[in-house]
């Protein structure tokens, strides 16, 4: 039986989201790389990020969990709501209208639920 660490807080999330993208957009390596040795990047880059100290022990497998299961749905949902929005833009609507509208459609989809991830997505 596994023992559930620590909830996520935004800021991890936030560092979670940035790395992930360094390590996954890595030129030297491109998409040759396997994907055990990306999430041990990843674990590696998120801790640098906290400059070695961050608030919770995360290892490889709750980062690629939590990217997984969580992050990655998320920002998928919202990417698809934006491009709802900008089908269904109104003349002279302009692009904090449309990000109005992809929000909506996404607390819409979501049962009542914010995105909380902006910094991520952006």
């Amino acid at each position: 039986m596994s023992i559930k660490g620590a909830n996520w807080t935004r800021k991890e999330d936030e560092a979670l989201c940035i790395v992930f993208i360094q390590v996954s957009k890595n030129s030297d390596k491109g998409t040759s790389q396997k994907e055990t040795d990306i999430w041990k990047q990843v674990e590696q880059k998120f801790k640098e990020f906290f400059n070695g100290t961050p608030p919770n022990v995360r290892n490889f497998e709750s980062c690629k969990s939590r990217w997984q299961k969580h992050l990655f749905p998320q920002m998928n949902k919202l990417h698809q709501c934006v491009k709802c929005a900008e089908r269904r833009i109104h003349c002279g609507a302009n692009q904090s209208d449309q990000q109005h509208f992809a929000e909506d459609f996404y607390k819409d989809d979501m049962n009542g639920k914010n995105f909380r991830h902006q910094r991520c997505y952006n």
